[in-house]
Order: C-alpha cells, then structure tokens, then sequence
C-alpha cells in the first residue's frame, strides 16, 4: 500500500462508519492505487472444491502443525473425502435485485447470477497457495466448511479474515445469512465465533434463532444446557430437571414391572440392579443408563440428571443402547413423531448411478423402518432428522 493511500484511508476511517465490503477487498490487487507498484499480489478467488496436489498440500500443512497429525492420518483420500468433491450440486440461479438486499454496494438494475454448492475460497499471496475456506453456498445462505492456512502465516490471524470475507461474500451474493457451523461455548478455539455481531444460535428445544448477546452468554458460561427459557429464567432449568426426574422414574417403574414379569430378565429391573452392574457404579450397555436415588451411588446419580436433561450424555452410552438417533432425544434432532409429520421420506432423492430417484423407488425402501438404523429407510430418517425438514427437501443423497 502507498503511503498517500495509506493516509486517504485514515482520513475516511476517522469521519466515515466502517464499510465491510470496502473493507475486505481493498488490500486486493488491482484495488491499489499506483505508483508505485505493491511490493506483493494478494489475491483470493472461488472455485469448485476440487482435489489438486497444491490444496492437499497446505491441508498436510494445517492438519500437522494446527491438529497435531501424525504422517500416517494425513492421506489424499481423506482429504478427499473431508474437504472435496461434496455431494451437493453446484448450479446457479438468477437473482432478482430486490432478493439481493440493499446492503450490497454492487445492487444495481437487472438480474444477477448466484452461485451454488461446494466451493473452494483461496487466498494467494504472490501467486502462493496460504489459505482454504470450504464453503457451501446455500440458497440463504453462505456456510463455512472449514477453513485451514500455512503454518508460515499463523500470526496473522487469518481466521478472523476469512470470517470477514464469508460475511462479505453473503452480502454481495444476495444469501442473506452467514453460517459459522457449530458455536461450542467451553471450546476456546470456538469462543471467536461469538465475537461478531449480530450473533445468534439456534435453540434445541424451538428451533428458534437466538440473540448470542449477554444473557445468553452469560447462561452459557453456567450451564451445560440452555435454551431460550432458560437463559431469560435460570428456575426453569431447575423446573425441566424435575421434569426429566418424573420422566426416569415412570420409565424405571415401568421397566422394572416388565422385568418382574419376565423370567429371563429377572435380574435387570430397575431399582434393583445387578450385582455385576452394582460392582463398579457403571451401567452397561442396553441397560437404564440413568440411576435413579435408590440406584448404587445414591445422591451421585441424582446429581448425573441435574447436569444434563437428557437421559444419555456419553456418545459411547448412547452407541451401546442400539437405539436410533430419533429415540435419543438428542438436543436439536428431530423427534420420530416430527420426521412423520414434517417430511416427506418417500420424495428424498437419492443418487443411483447417474439417476436420481425418489427414495420410495427403491425397491429395500419398504422392507425397513424409521427406528431400523441399519436399513435404507432408518439411515434417510436419520439424516433428515438431523438437517431438517427445509434442507432434507432440497438435497440428493448419494451412498458409497
């Protein structure tokens, strides 16, 4: 940057509001005034999220020096599969002005091409490969994948550009949102992403956009669980802990009457476990997970619900049980009753060689059901009870 650009920039920061747009692109080349000449090209374009050598290699790089990765977890075929070649179409479609919002500098009379699926956003320096971000564009939204950088550039906080640049990116494409993925509040490396604002996260219980303001932060910082309710009404974590202690203890009373009743299973009703299972204080698998107060360890097992209002909080716990997503109650999944009545399993497309089908004609499509995990109908219903009726509607699934 010249020196009498430098101080033009000063001048307009100190009498104008900040210009995200004018922001991110003005370090660009061909964006520099002249003379004379920059000393280095820095660049960034977008392009289909494609395998090349030069791209695995940095991944090599950030895997090694970010992630810690040894020779052998770094492998082309897994960054493939990570990181290229995604599923989801890329396509565009003609956006009317008004669909574009008036934030964008470049809104202007006509129609306007807007990209969609799995792209790549690479960032040059003299011609240099630096950085990655994986984004997919989406018809609301831009969605950042995932984003890596050469370890010879760690100090420059190239995370925090890239998230500038993916929110430029929605506003001049017209997707109205930018997507950061999953916020992990007691993940330091994630923290970042509450930083900017407006912020907001999606509630696991409505399925509502929430403010990230000071409220909900704050709940955050003393709860494992929060919900909007909750973050504006701390007693109504207590009220839904109770809840879920009600819940256990019918669910426990109704185990325990089958396990009376049968003969075979006689040793595992609820209340009066096993003496194996009352060994070590550990539930097996297939077993109630959850203990109740007259459970072996007594007040522990009390304080084990208090701390999650779901009945099972380890993933190991949870593989064991054998049960479907959809039977988990799992924070932001949808119920087996909702997947029923909010989507249309039968119409999900599903790739078959180059055809694409709706899922009730394939012939297995029948023959299993929502609750079977291992049949082509229980995987579907998973997946869309995961993404959602409005994104379950729109994507082809295509099985390898």
């Amino acid at each position: 940057m010249t020196a009498h650009t430098h101080i033009r920039h000063k001048k307009r920061e100190k009498n104008e509001p900040f210009n995200l747009l004018r922001t991110v692109h003005e370090s660009e080349h061909g964006r520099l005034a002249e003379p004379p000449a920059p000393a280095h090209r820095f660049e960034v374009t977008l392009e289909p999220d494609d395998f090349t050598e030069e791209k695995f290699a940095l991944y090599a790089n950030y895997q090694e020096h970010v992630h810690h990765d040894g020779p052998d977890e770094i492998t082309r075929s897994g960054f493939r599969r990570f990181l290229c070649n995604s599923p989801i179409r890329r396509c565009t479609r003609i956006l009317e002005p008004a669909a574009r919002g008036e934030a964008s500098e470049e809104a202007s009379h006509g129609t306007k091409e807007q990209k969609l699926g799995s792209y790549h956003q690479l960032y040059r320096l003299d011609g240099r490969l630096i950085a990655l971000s994986v984004l997919d564009l989406l018809p609301n939204c831009v969605s950042g994948v995932y984003f890596l950088y050469h370890s010879d550039f760690e100090r420059w906080s190239f995370g925090k550009l890239s998230a500038l640049r993916e929110a430029a990116l929605a506003v001049e494409g017209g997707y109205q949102w930018y997507c950061m993925g999953y916020y992990i509040h007691e993940c330091t490396k994630m923290r970042y992403k509450g930083d900017y604002r407006p912020q907001m996260v999606l509630d696991p219980e409505t399925y509502e956009w929430v403010s990230l303001n000071g409220e909900f932060r704050d709940a955050l910082d003393q709860f494992k669980y929060v919900t909007r309710e909750i973050a504006k009404d701390p007693e109504e974590r207590k009220r839904k802990q109770k809840r879920a202690r009600a819940d256990t203890e019918d669910d426990g009373d109704q185990k325990g009457a089958n396990s009376i009743a049968s003969k075979n299973h006689s040793d595992l009703s609820v209340g009066e476990k096993s003496v194996s299972e009352k060994s070590d204080g550990k539930p097996k698998p297939g077993s109630n997970n959850i203990q109740t107060e007259n459970d072996s360890g007594g007040n522990k097992g009390t304080a084990e619900i208090e701390d999650d209002v779901y009945e099972i909080s380890n993933p190991e716990e949870a593989v064991g049980t054998g049960l479907s997503l959809l039977e988990l109650r799992m924070p932001g999944v949808l119920s087996i009753e909702d997947v029923e009545t909010k989507i249309d399993l039968d119409r999900i497309k599903i790739r078959v060689g180059r055809l694409e089908v709706d899922a009730k004609d394939i012939v297995s499509w029948d023959e299993g059901s929502l609750k079977d995990m291992h049949s082509l109908k229980g995987i579907v219903a998973e997946f869309a009870a995961c993404v959602g009726p409005e994104l379950a509607s729109r994507v082809v699934l295509k099985f390898q």
